[in-house]
């Protein structure tokens, strides 16, 4: 028999008399369950004979009856339920749902057989098999109708009794009374809607036991509460602190530490999720982009000073590439303006890395002469992007060379505005974009049959101060950044015959020592790095390679490893899109919290995360205990306290706070209050760079340089999370 919990006050007693009560209740809703069960079997056995229908109307009439009075009971059985057990809730929920087609299982009972006043005359009249009624009057002496099957010409199986008309209606007499001995013992009242709330169980002394609220919460005793509405959960069982214990999201059921469907945890089924749309995102190629079908490629390089390779001595690259090569003496310009300048004569030669003095490049000693801090160009970034790009192609073709020519080219300024680099300046900025075209007119002299593949880019600094005269808004560096892109590729696409298809624009996200949290209006979320992610996940032409913040530097300025180590991850980025698959680095997809927990859901390359240490002002690797993370008010003003950041799942990480984050609430990953740019998560890409890390004191390289775990060592090129300042309830989940 089954039990059902009864509170009968605080105490949590029940009266004697209450209980008797009840188990004449229970043990009524036992029977009637069980004919219910009878009825499901005469439905078994009619249905297979159905065209020998012949139904007695009255037979019918009597098993609908029963049917709704069963059904009546199963109500109650169901209101009761609600009331206290969660699993008794299930069944009667399941009983609810047979209301209707109960009663279609009784009419089939009754019309599936044909009916006969004694056995012997229905066993004659059916073949081997087939079932007959005999009616509850006859010589037989039934006393309830009864269907039998035929085995032989003089033998037959019973195979169900139907209930007769008296016990139907003494079933119905004690439908009614159990409905009233259970509203009694439960203290069920809910005829009207007195009262704050639209429904409660309560005893006879009014203490409630379940409540559904006016925003149709449902509290039950001690606390439980199902809330459709709690966090990212469209349905959901929490505790009075809001902890999910159960609940329906993303197509799947989930319990405390198990799935419904899949028998494991939770938290795997949407790491499941996750590496599939990592997976998605791989796959989703990349068309519509030039790819280096020619003879000769140029490779540019734009944007500022970190594009341009400021503070990049001394220079490192030495030994050139078979294949590589740049105009005259240095891959940089002496000119900034209108004009591109070469160093030396107007010919593609070798591409190695000089440090330059104005128009003349320096020896060893004369780069271990410059004082710390100079600003001197030397293993600017492009370097690395083309060397790395170039060993790629050769040993693709199992070649030293495979006859092809990167030109290398970098036509970037340093300290300048997206605005001020633009095909439309303000006024007295000077030509810097007339000073690009005229770069690649120049590599074009030289190789006629050249395309322009690829256009790194690496700029931002100056929009996220406000007092350089840019826009400083997530939207307005957007709009500016994406017009400045436009015009970039139509003019290539004009100048360069053989062009057939705009460049592919590898970009990194400026951060780092020049991260600002807010922007000029007081608007809170790193918005020159966020308008970077929105244009690459935008498509087109567009990709983020990396954040800057993972590299050696000099205090903001990259150091000569860490520009070198740059360009190879723009050379990887580019490798990606030209293998016939899409690039993103490690980015959220979604965030979830349950109570105190935040839960990140990113887009990893290759699984699983890892905290590792960035490098920050040549000062060696930086763990943040936060691993880079803040959670604020949605004013970025009020910080939450973080007790603890640990990977739950290859592509989960999870926050706990000390409190749940208030309405509103921003998540922040590498942003300049407290972090000064940087973050520890990335994935387990294994991929190596071509070049090694190299620390030569001699020629001038800060002591803060010698890094033991990275000298002699091909750069590490691990996907490292990109910086973001997002909502608590981001999500690209539908």
């Amino acid at each position: 028999m089954t039990r059902y919990a009864v509170w009968r006050g605080r105490d949590g007693r029940i009266d004697p008399e209450d209980r008797a009560r009840f188990d004449v209740a229970v043990q009524t809703s036992d029977t009637i369950a069980a004919r219910i069960g009878e009825v499901e079997a005469a439905r078994d056995v009619a249905g297979d004979h159905a065209e020998e229908a012949g139904a007695q109307a009255d037979i019918a009439t009597d098993a609908v009856v029963i049917t709704l009075a069963q059904a009546d009971a199963a109500e109650i059985s169901a209101g009761l339920a609600d009331q206290r057990a969660g699993a008794a809730q299930t069944s009667a929920t399941t009983a609810l749902g047979f209301r209707n087609e109960t009663a279609a299982m009784a009419s089939a009972a009754a019309t599936g057989a044909r009916f006969f006043e004694t056995i012997a005359l229905g066993r004659a009249a059916v073949a081997d098999g087939a079932t007959f009624g005999v009616r509850l009057v006859g010589p037989d002496g039934v006393i309830r109708p009864n269907i039998y099957r035929r085995d032989s010409a003089t033998t037959q199986t019973l195979v169900v009794t139907l209930p007769n008309s008296t016990e139907v209606d003494s079933a119905k007499l004690r439908t009614e009374e159990t409905r009233a001995e259970l509203q009694k013992v439960a203290g069920v009242d809910n005829t009207s809607f007195a009262g704050e709330n639209p429904f409660e169980l309560t005893d006879s002394e009014g203490n409630r036991f379940l409540v559904v609220d006016p925003d149709f919460s449902l509290s039950m005793f001690g606390g439980a509460k199902l809330d459709v509405r709690a966090q990212t959960w469209p349905f959901a069982f929490t505790d009075m602190e809001g902890n999910v214990f159960a609940g329906y999201r993303d197509g799947r059921w989930y319990f405390d530490g198990q799935t419904g469907d899949q028998g494991g945890s939770w938290l795997d089924a949407l790491d499941a999720r996750n590496r599939d749309r990592s997976q998605e995102i791989t796959e989703q190629i990349r068309y519509g982009v030039q790819l280096p079908v020619t003879d000769s490629s140029v490779i540019v390089m734009l944007g500022q000073s970190l594009a341009r390779g400021q503070e990049t001595w001394p220079s490192l690259s030495k030994d050139p590439v078979p294949g590589a090569v740049m105009i005259g003496g240095n891959a940089d310009s002496t000119s900034i303006s209108g004009t591109y300048t070469h160093v030396g004569a107007y010919e593609l030669n070798p591409l190695v890395a000089n440090t330059r003095s104005g128009g003349s490049n320096l020896t060893g000693a004369q780069e271990a002469a410059l004082a710390p801090g100079a600003t001197n160009f030397g293993e600017i970034p492009v370097i690395g992007m083309v060397n790395g790009l170039k060993r790629w192609l050769n040993r693709k073709a199992l070649r030293a060379n495979d006859g092809r020519q990167l030109i290398a080219l970098s036509v970037a300024v340093s300290g300048r505005t997206v605005e001020q680099l633009s095909k439309t300046p303000p006024e007295g900025t000077g030509d810097h974009y007339g000073f690009f075209t005229d770069g690649v007119d120049k590599a074009l002299g030289l190789a006629p049959d050249a395309v322009v593949p690829v256009v790194g880019f690496a700029q931002g600094e100056y929009n996220y101060v406000s007092t350089h005269g840019g826009d400083t808004t997530r939207a307005g560096y957007l709009a500016r950044l994406a017009a400045y892109f436009t015009d970039v590729a139509a003019d290539i696409l004009t100048a360069v015959p053989n062009q057939t298809e705009p460049p592919l624009i590898v970009s990194y996200q400026t951060g780092a020592a020049y991260t600002r949290d807010v922007d000029a209006n007081g608007q809170p979320g790193l918005a020159i790095g966020m308008a970077q992610l929105d244009l690459a996940l935008a498509g087109g032409n567009v990709v983020l390679a990396c954040p800057a913040y993972p590299f050696t530097d000099k205090g903001g300025h990259l150091d000569s490893n860490g520009s070198r180590w740059m360009g190879h991850y723009m050379a990887k980025a580019a490798r990606e899109i030209w293998e016939g698959r899409n690039f993103q680095p490690v980015r959220p997809l979604q965030v979830t919290v349950e109570g105190s927990e935040v839960y990140i859901h990113y887009h990893v390359p290759v699984a699983p995360l890892v905290f590792d240490t960035p490098y920050v002002s040549n000062s060696g690797p930086v763990d943040y205990p936060t691993k880079g993370f803040r959670v604020t008010s949605a004013d970025g003003l009020s910080a939450s306290t973080i007790q603890a950041v640990t990977i739950e799942r290859p592509t989960i990480i999870k926050i706990t706070l000390a409190a749940p984050p208030p309405a509103g609430a921003l998540l922040w990953y590498a942003p300049q209050a407290s972090m000064q740019g940087n973050g520890c998560v990335r994935d387990s890409d294994p991929a190596l760079a071509s070049d090694l890390y190299e620390y030569v004191p001699e020629r001038g390289m800060y002591p803060a340089a010698n890094i033991p775990r990275l000298i002699g060592k091909p750069y590490p090129l691990h996907n490292w999370s990109i910086a973001f300042c997002i909502p608590v309830t981001y999500s690209e989940f539908l």
